[in-house]
């Protein structure tokens, strides 16, 4: 295996441990009336277009520069990791653009000619795997913006738009200055990435001081107006997403995205809510609380969790081991489809080796796969979890998600997810993969599939 899936650099990298702001005592979870609304009128999902993995194909920028790296090298590691990502079942791969093939206008600015080529790399990857690319844009890289600029809005706008509109174009599939062997139109983009988290005095950057001025409220509603625009320009069929944000769960964060979308300008720039639910509890309420505020902010957007996961291990909550990982991320999943999400990204495919951890904080064991050694990978059982949910969602398509006691119903009279109590039937265990009949009792380690 690669050793490309040392990806603890993706998504705030070592830093994210140290700026997980949570609230001391956790509010209850809300109940909105929209959930009610829900119960009485179920709502319908599309599952086949459902599960994502963050940042699943990518190549640490170091490689990039290693002696004897060229582009068969470099194909050769992205084929394997969207290799990787078809065997696990997900159908979608959100693309960074802090990582390659880098899509932000500061990285494109240095060298167009190298980055649309890694561009169509990628691409034509996943394209030949069959999967559907969410590609974020951004005016500075979107997880190290602090490194590249001390203002957030970009110098020249118009520039930046032109951009932006140029390689929209370039891939929305309509025949008009389409890359060489576009297979389909790509449709999905999303515009920056955790502007909350840049503008934290707590996260990564320069002096506190500095940090509290950058990325503002306001600044980030005013690039993703222009980003939207722009898009939307140059692709009538283009969906938006907006946000990514790190905190939707506490108080700070919650504020932050009321501020960005407090005009209707802003509201309008978006079709998709991005949120990141990062948290590690025995029950779900932050990430209801995220999807719950977030829907405040934004009403009538379609919510995608588009960064989420859980640990392997902590040495400091007794609870959490990989059994206690993999029914996480299949009750995480089941309570996302009850409350109405429409897509959901686990972030992402391995751990980094064993070896290679260094500094504290990081999200180090959070991946579908541990590294004992560089390039040798180890499944989880969330592997297993992943897999069986994808394997079903395959099969049912598009179908109403029917809230029950400890779980949902995908449809009426149709097979139930259970993590909380009892059911009866034909079950699946989506942690070991083991299927008995009978009666079978969920609880934090071992969550089930019954027909």
């Amino acid at each position: 295996m690669s050793l490309l899936l040392l990806l603890s650099i993706a998504c705030g990298g070592l830093n994210r441990g140290k700026v997980d702001e949570q609230p001391k005592e956790p509010a209850p979870a809300p109940a909105p009336a929209e959930r009610e609304a829900r119960a009485a009128s179920p709502g319908q999902v599309d599952l086949t277009a459902f599960l994502g993995i963050n940042e699943a194909v990518t190549v640490p920028p170091p490689f990039l520069t290693r002696p004897g790296f060229g582009d068969k090298e470099l194909q050769d590691l992205l084929n394997e990791d969207a290799g990787l990502t078809v065997d696990l079942g997900a159908g979608w791969v959100r693309g960074h653009s802090a990582t390659f093939p880098f899509l932000s206008h500061q990285a494109w600015s240095k060298d167009p000619a190298q980055h649309q080529e890694w561009a169509d790399m990628w691409v034509k990857t996943l394209q030949a795997q069959g999967l559907e690319p969410l590609i974020m844009l951004s005016p500075w890289p979107g997880n190290k913006t602090q490194q590249v600029t001390q203002n957030y809005l970009p110098k020249d706008a118009k520039a930046y738009q032109a951009w932006v509109e140029r390689v929209v174009e370039r891939y929305d599939g309509d025949g008009v200055d389409d890359m060489p062997g576009l297979k389909k139109g790509i449709h999905h983009w999303e515009v920056d990435n955790e502007p909350d988290l840049k503008a934290d005095p707590m996260g990564p950057g320069k002096s506190k001081a500095a940090q509290a001025k950058f990325c503002q409220a306001s600044e980030y509603a005013k690039v993703l107006i222009m980003t939207s625009e722009s898009i939307r320009k140059a692709d009538d069929k283009a969906v938006v997403l907006g946000g990514g944000f790190y905190r939707p769960h506490t108080d700070s964060g919650r504020e932050y995205m009321k501020q960005v979308f407090s005009t209707q300008e802003a509201r309008d720039a978006i079709d998709v809510l991005s949120l990141h639910v990062y948290f590690t509890e025995q029950g779900t309420g932050r990430f209801e609380r995220a999807i719950s505020w977030g829907r405040e902010a934004v009403p009538g957007a379609a919510i995608w969790i588009t960064e989420t996961n859980q640990p392997a291990q902590d040495d400091n909550k007794s609870w959490v081991n990989k059994q206690w990982q993999a029914a996480m991320l299949t009750r995480m999943v089941g309570v996302a489809l009850r409350e109405g999400v429409s897509g959901f990204y686990w972030h992402t495919l391995a751990d980094a080796p064993t070896g290679a951890r260094k500094g504290p904080g990081g999200m180090k064991v959070h991946s579908f796969y541990e590294q004992p050694e560089p390039g040798t990978l180890k499944a989880k059982p969330a592997v297993t979890s992943y897999k069986l949910l994808s394997a079903r969602f395959a099969e049912l398509g598009s179908v109403e998600i029917i809230e029950e006691k400890g779980g949902i119903r995908f449809g009426a009279g149709g097979p139930r997810l259970i993590w909380e109590g009892s059911a009866e039937g034909k079950a699946t265990n989506l942690v070991t993969g083991k299927v008995t009949t009978g009666r079978v009792t969920a609880d934090p380690e071992n969550s089930y599939w019954v027909e």
